[in-house]
């Protein structure tokens, strides 16, 4: 089995505001450290991996700031999802694998089919939504956002995470960390519990 994790960096906030923004909103998680103007953290109820959970972090935090922040989001290391938010809003959002929860409707098992038809290659291919914004905000151009948004055909979720990281700038120590782990001491950096 892989990894499975979600995590929040933050641009223009330090730990100590982080941590005060989990204790007004009554969440348990951990805040790494501050560096080159980001921190991450991770939450106990961000590892349900629920986008509703993840869209409602991404937006508070960034609520009336010039904050942005980046969810990151790895599924049994076959799905990297990044979200991008901006002044209390979604801006974007890579899928390296959007056909991951495809319904394939019921099994029949008479003709061993299942009654929704199999997600097509387009359907299947990684998807970035919003590359202008991630284009914008990290000061990237498109030959940068088009190596990023098409992962090699032997690249974990975490060795894609951490290629995103390196070219946008959150702190390396937030590949491959979610709560459970930082909760286990799987990680380099000193965390700070909330």
């Amino acid at each position: 089995m892989g990894a499975f994790y979600v995590n929040c960096c933050v641009r223009g906030a330090i730990s100590q505001e982080i941590l005060d923004f989990l204790r007004r909103h009554d969440r348990s998680g951990y805040v790494g450290p501050t560096e080159n103007g980001w921190a991450a953290f991770v939450a106990s109820d961000l590892e349900k991996q629920n986008d509703r959970i993840t869209t409602s972090y991404g937006e508070a935090i960034t609520h009336d700031t010039d904050r942005i922040a980046v969810v990151f989001l790895c599924h049994d290391e076959d799905l990297l999802k990044i979200t991008l938010f901006a002044r209390g809003k979604k801006l974007g959002e890579f899928d390296s694998n959007p056909a991951y929860f495809y319904d394939h409707g019921e099994f029949n098992p008479d003709t061993m089919t299942f009654s929704n038809p199999p997600p097509s290659e387009e359907q299947s291919k990684p998807k970035l939504d919003g590359a202008d914004e991630f284009a914008r905000f990290f000061e990237l151009d498109g030959d940068v956002i088009e190596q990023l948004s098409t992962p090699n055909l032997i690249e974990g979720a975490i060795e894609l995470h951490a290629r995103w990281a390196e070219a946008i700038g959150v702190p390396a120590y937030s590949v491959g960390m979610g709560f459970r782990y930082v909760e286990r001491a799987e990680s380099d950096v000193e965390w700070t519990r909330r």
